[in-house]
């Protein structure tokens, strides 16, 4: 029943309701996942609702690569690991395929936007800057310093 409220929400437009509902519908759900879909009825619209707000996010995410801000990607890439992880517990696997795409179609764009996020949180970052990326400005690694000379929010050097 919370799936297809889930679906609602999500139909009427309100996403974020519908995100909410299915992260708590995820967290109190029994095991095994064929307890949730022991009503037929409920299968198809899960499959939406997971579709839909993993899509959703993965938008979100190709957004904030896009702007290169790699603080919103970071958290759009948990947003969406939360989303799928959710989807996994309640269907049993990933959600697969997009509203009105072929199969794999939301497998396929994930992995593609997948490596642009890694290629984003590691451009011009050694390894130990990439293991701390979000205090990498502190690192006193030549590389590093040379990164932060040039990035554009720091006024040029007077010399």
């Amino acid at each position: 029943e919370a799936i297809l409220l889930a679906d609602t929400a999500l139909r009427d437009g309100d996403c974020a309701g519908a995100e909410a509902l299915w992260r708590h519908i995820a967290s109190v759900v029994p095991s095994p996942p064929e307890a949730v879909m022991a009503g037929a009825r409920a299968a198809g619209p899960a499959q939406r609702v997971a579709i839909a707000l993993c899509g959703r996010a993965l938008d979100e995410l190709e957004a904030a690569i896009d702007c290169g801000d790699r603080i919103a990607a970071r958290r759009e890439h948990q947003r969406l690991f939360d989303l799928r992880a959710a989807s996994i517990r309640l269907l049993g696997s990933a959600p697969e395929g997009g509203i009105g795409s072929g199969a794999g179609d939301l497998t396929n764009r994930k992995s593609e936007v997948e490596a642009r996020y890694r290629q984003l949180c590691s451009e011009g970052n050694p390894l130990m800057c990439n293991l701390f990326s979000d205090i990498w400005c502190l690192c006193t690694h030549g590389a590093c310093l040379d990164v932060v000379h040039q990035h554009p929010s720091r006024p040029a050097r007077l010399q």
